[in-house]
Protein backbone atom coordinates (compact mmCIF):
# COMPACT_ATOMS: atom_id res chain seq x y z
CA UNK A 1 0.00 0.00 0.00
CA UNK A 2 1.34 3.21 -0.93
CA UNK A 3 1.49 6.03 1.21
CA UNK A 4 0.55 9.59 -0.46
CA UNK A 5 1.26 13.04 0.93
CA UNK A 6 -2.06 13.55 1.93
CA UNK A 7 -2.41 10.60 3.95
CA UNK A 8 0.87 11.58 6.24
CA UNK A 9 -0.78 14.78 7.32
CA UNK A 10 -3.43 12.70 8.20
CA UNK A 11 -1.24 10.63 10.56
CA UNK A 12 0.54 13.31 11.67
CA UNK A 13 -2.54 15.06 12.58
CA UNK A 14 -4.05 12.34 13.94
CA UNK A 15 -0.59 11.56 16.11
CA UNK A 16 -0.70 15.59 17.31
CA UNK A 17 -4.17 15.42 18.79
CA UNK A 18 -3.78 12.50 20.13
CA UNK A 19 -0.57 13.63 22.31
CA UNK A 20 -2.30 16.79 23.09
CA UNK A 21 -5.53 14.83 23.98
CA UNK A 22 -3.14 12.63 26.53
CA UNK A 23 -1.20 15.55 28.12
CA UNK A 24 -4.15 17.54 28.97
CA UNK A 25 -5.67 14.18 30.50
CA UNK A 26 -8.92 13.82 28.70
CA UNK A 27 -11.31 11.04 29.11
CA UNK A 28 -11.51 10.43 24.95
CA UNK A 29 -11.30 12.44 22.44
CA UNK A 30 -12.48 12.34 18.81
CA UNK A 31 -10.74 12.10 15.91
CA UNK A 32 -11.14 11.94 12.45
CA UNK A 33 -11.22 8.06 10.85
CA UNK A 34 -8.32 7.30 8.21
CA UNK A 35 -7.94 3.46 6.24
CA UNK A 36 -6.98 1.60 8.76
CA UNK A 37 -7.09 2.98 12.03
CA UNK A 38 -9.79 1.01 13.24
CA UNK A 39 -7.14 -2.17 13.73
CA UNK A 40 -4.79 0.07 15.14
CA UNK A 41 -7.61 1.01 18.05
CA UNK A 42 -8.15 -2.71 18.31
CA UNK A 43 -4.94 -3.43 19.23
CA UNK A 44 -4.30 -1.05 21.58
CA UNK A 45 -7.41 -2.03 23.38
CA UNK A 46 -6.13 -5.19 23.61
CA UNK A 47 -3.21 -4.70 24.65
CA UNK A 48 -4.69 -2.10 27.68
CA UNK A 49 -3.15 0.79 26.09
CA UNK A 50 -7.26 2.45 25.36
CA UNK A 51 -10.22 1.42 27.17
CA UNK A 52 -12.01 1.15 23.75
CA UNK A 53 -13.23 3.42 20.51
CA UNK A 54 -16.48 3.68 19.16
CA UNK A 55 -17.56 4.58 15.75
CA UNK A 56 -19.60 8.13 16.22
CA UNK A 57 -19.70 8.69 12.35
CA UNK A 58 -17.87 7.37 8.57
CA UNK A 59 -15.54 10.19 9.49
CA UNK A 60 -15.18 10.12 13.44
CA UNK A 61 -13.76 8.20 15.80
CA UNK A 62 -14.23 8.65 19.74
CA UNK A 63 -10.95 7.08 21.66
CA UNK A 64 -11.59 6.60 25.43
CA UNK A 65 -8.75 6.67 27.05
CA UNK A 66 -7.65 4.24 29.87
CA UNK A 67 -6.19 5.77 33.33
CA UNK A 68 -3.89 4.98 36.18
CA UNK A 69 -5.44 3.71 39.77
CA UNK A 70 -2.35 5.52 41.38
CA UNK A 71 -2.00 9.12 39.77
CA UNK A 72 -3.99 9.01 37.36
CA UNK A 73 -1.91 9.65 34.20
CA UNK A 74 -3.32 7.98 30.97
CA UNK A 75 -1.87 4.46 30.72
CA UNK A 76 -1.11 5.49 27.04
CA UNK A 77 2.61 8.09 26.73
CA UNK A 78 2.59 10.36 24.07
CA UNK A 79 3.35 8.53 20.84
CA UNK A 80 6.12 9.44 18.60
CA UNK A 81 6.18 10.23 14.88
CA UNK A 82 8.66 8.48 12.78
CA UNK A 83 7.90 9.48 9.58
CA UNK A 84 7.48 12.96 7.75
CA UNK A 85 6.45 13.93 4.08
CA UNK A 86 10.01 15.08 4.00
CA UNK A 87 11.66 12.01 5.42
CA UNK A 88 10.61 8.74 5.57
CA UNK A 89 11.17 5.71 7.01
CA UNK A 90 11.32 1.97 5.91
CA UNK A 91 12.17 -0.93 7.89
CA UNK A 92 12.24 -4.78 7.44
CA UNK A 93 11.25 -6.99 9.99
CA UNK A 94 15.02 -7.97 10.62
CA UNK A 95 16.02 -4.28 11.01
CA UNK A 96 13.12 -3.83 13.49
CA UNK A 97 14.50 -6.37 15.27
CA UNK A 98 18.00 -5.79 15.73
CA UNK A 99 16.15 -1.98 16.85
CA UNK A 100 14.72 -3.20 19.38
CA UNK A 101 16.95 -5.53 20.50
CA UNK A 102 19.99 -3.24 21.18
CA UNK A 103 17.30 -0.60 22.76
CA UNK A 104 16.66 -2.31 25.65
CA UNK A 105 13.66 -1.02 27.38
CA UNK A 106 11.12 -2.07 29.94
CA UNK A 107 8.14 -0.41 28.49
CA UNK A 108 6.65 -2.42 26.01
CA UNK A 109 6.77 -0.52 22.52
CA UNK A 110 4.60 -0.88 19.37
CA UNK A 111 4.97 0.52 16.01
CA UNK A 112 2.48 0.99 13.31
CA UNK A 113 3.80 -0.43 9.94
CA UNK A 114 2.43 0.72 6.57
CA UNK A 115 2.62 -2.30 4.76
CA UNK A 116 1.30 -3.78 1.26
CA UNK A 117 -1.70 -5.36 3.21
CA UNK A 118 -2.94 -2.11 5.14
CA UNK A 119 -1.59 -0.60 8.70
CA UNK A 120 -0.32 -2.99 11.17
CA UNK A 121 0.26 -2.60 15.05
CA UNK A 122 3.67 -4.45 15.41
CA UNK A 123 4.45 -5.88 19.20
CA UNK A 124 8.01 -5.97 19.73
CA UNK A 125 8.00 -8.32 22.32
CA UNK A 126 5.65 -10.86 19.53
CA UNK A 127 7.59 -10.79 15.78
CA UNK A 128 6.44 -14.73 15.98
CA UNK A 129 2.93 -13.97 14.82
CA UNK A 130 4.33 -12.00 11.77
CA UNK A 131 5.55 -13.33 8.33
CA UNK A 132 9.50 -12.86 8.34
CA UNK A 133 9.78 -11.13 4.88
CA UNK A 134 7.50 -8.45 6.21
CA UNK A 135 8.15 -4.31 6.32
CA UNK A 136 7.34 -1.32 5.44
CA UNK A 137 7.17 2.39 5.99
CA UNK A 138 7.51 3.56 9.73
CA UNK A 139 4.65 5.51 11.02
CA UNK A 140 4.63 5.82 15.00
CA UNK A 141 5.96 4.56 17.81
CA UNK A 142 3.47 3.66 20.78
CA UNK A 143 5.03 3.32 24.55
Amino acid sequence: MKTTRQEKLKYAIFVIELNRAIKRKMKFVNLKLFCGLENILQGLAQHGFILGFELIDCTTVRIFFRFTKINGDPVLRPVQLLTKSSLRNYCTLRKLRRLCFYQKSVLPRFFVLSTRQGLSLIDINNFTSLPPKTGGELLFQIN
